[in-house]
């Protein structure tokens, strides 16, 4: 038996060991949520159930849909630009963290491959040389971005790069990103198989899409799944049933397994008709989240990487040193003899703290003061459902309804790029770059209830 197998078995155990813990009461998968979501109707338009939908958080990957959504109105746009136009890796491109591509410098893809990459493997390398090909530059195509959002009314939105890793001023809403699913299925309903493809082939290397509720709850097809230790396990989803499209976000789950368990049950709630329509979404608004800072849960996600971020390495020159403190000691002078002997209903003294020292003849003992014992208040014992008292697995059982036949995986071969495209080309290759739609630097004043397209 190799050393690789050996692995994999020890790797069975585990799981299998982790699958049988119980969901603990209070856990954000079926207790009171503590973290956004958000479900809508897309027929009848109307909210089906929402927690802290206004709150800012990181969207991680789901920023690659508004990624998808600047291409596609680009190609709208640009006669210059299609979907067979050429996308070239370039030295900023392939620069970027993980989840990567890595193919080198220079390798050619055509848009139509590059935005199937980074629907279904979330590639970072690929999203920038999408922009660069498709509007110059990262910082052009990121400003376009920007530009529409506000158009859309995500009002409560910012992008700082096209790939969605994590930047302190890159922030959605649960609100914000099921106004963008719903914007790319009405707007663009010729490019909606770009988003439940189950997996892409390239050369040998098979590529299974990110987003499992493709796979494991049927009738799903979109969006997309994101995450990053500021967010957890985010997925926008669009799911349809019954003569009937539900767009579900989850944002702040602690692992893939139970984002989509939660997915799966809000949106069988919203098909069983358990939840009622709260609002229409055209009306739906807070105001309480507006000019907050985006949460971070990167301790309870990440509470490794946050120990080792989180402590300052060198002291503060003006941290308290303990020499500002006095002591808390007290001071008990002990007579010649000692104490008399206490009675055993007398409560006994304290233990020294130290080796007791001796000046002038008397005996200096410094003991630590009595804390009085604290009585604890008995604690009423919270309702449990059945459901928090199944194991992850037995959940996944009651709540994922695999498909029964998925599409077929999408064969892409790189190369190509045929079409013209002026904008990529001479960015990468270092000429000069003149944009091909002007933006504005700064924020325009924009009226969302007048603007028009």
């Amino acid at each position: 038996m190799t050393h690789f197998i050996q692995l994999k078995i020890i790797a069975c155990f585990v799981a299998a060991f982790f699958s049988i813990i119980p969901v603990a009461y209070g856990d954000d998968l079926l207790g009171p949520p503590k973290r956004p979501h958000l479900v809508v109707d897309m027929q009848s338009g109307e909210v089906l159930s929402h927690q802290l939908a206004f709150a800012r958080w990181a969207p991680a990957s789901l920023t690659k849909m508004m990624t998808a959504y600047t291409v596609f109105k680009t190609l709208g746009g640009l006669q210059s630009i299609a979907m067979n136009s050429p996308v070239r890796i370039s030295e900023a491109a392939i620069s970027q963290p993980p989840s990567k591509m890595g193919f080198s410098v220079g390798t050619v893809l055509t848009i139509e491959t590059a935005l199937k990459i980074i629907m279904v493997k979330s590639a970072n390398d690929i999203a920038v040389a999408l922009a660069e090909a498709t509007s110059g530059s990262e910082e052009q195509f990121v400003s376009l971005m920007n530009s529409h959002a506000r158009r859309l009314g995500m009002i409560d939105s910012h992008f700082s790069n096209p790939h969605g890793l994590h930047d302190s001023q890159q922030y959605t809403t649960a609100r914000d990103m099921a106004l963008l699913t719903m914007q790319l299925t009405n707007e663009f309903p010729q490019y909606a198989n770009y988003f439940d493809i189950p997996a892409i082939r390239v050369g040998r290397r098979r590529l299974r899409n990110h987003n499992a509720l493709l796979r494991l709850f049927d009738g799903t097809n979109g969006m997309k799944t994101g995450y990053v230790c500021a967010s957890g396990f985010n997925v926008a989803v669009r799911t349809k049933s019954k003569n009937r499209t539900l767009v579900a976000i989850v944002f702040g789950e602690k692992s893939g397994l139970r984002r989509n368990i939660r997915a799966a049950r809000l949106l069988l709630d919203g098909f069983n008709k358990k939840q009622e329509g709260v609002v229409k979404f055209k009306e739906f608004r807070d105001e309480t989240f507006n000019s907050r800072q985006p949460y971070d849960i990167t301790k309870d996600i990440c509470p490794r990487k946050y120990a080792a971020e989180g402590k300052p390495k060198l002291r503060p020159p003006d941290a308290p040193s303990p020499q500002d403190f006095d002591g808390i000691d007290t001071q008990i002078i002990v007579p010649e003899g000692g104490f008399p002997v206490a009675s055993l209903d007398w409560d006994i003294p304290p233990s020294p703290t130290k080796r007791p020292a001796v000046k002038d003849g008397v005996i200096v003992v410094n003991i630590k003061p009595k804390i009085p014992a604290v009585v604890e208040q008995p604690v009423e014992p919270k309702p449990v459902t059945k459901d928090q008292q199944l194991t992850l697995k037995q959940l996944s059982k009651k709540y994922l309804i695999p498909v029964g036949k998925l599409r077929a995986d999408v064969l892409l071969n790189l190369g190509g790029g045929i079409g013209p495209n002026p904008h990529g080309l001479k960015h990468t290759e270092g000429n000069i770059y003149k944009a091909p739609i002007p933006v504005p630097i700064k924020r325009p004043a924009l009226d969302l209830e007048s603007s028009k397209e």
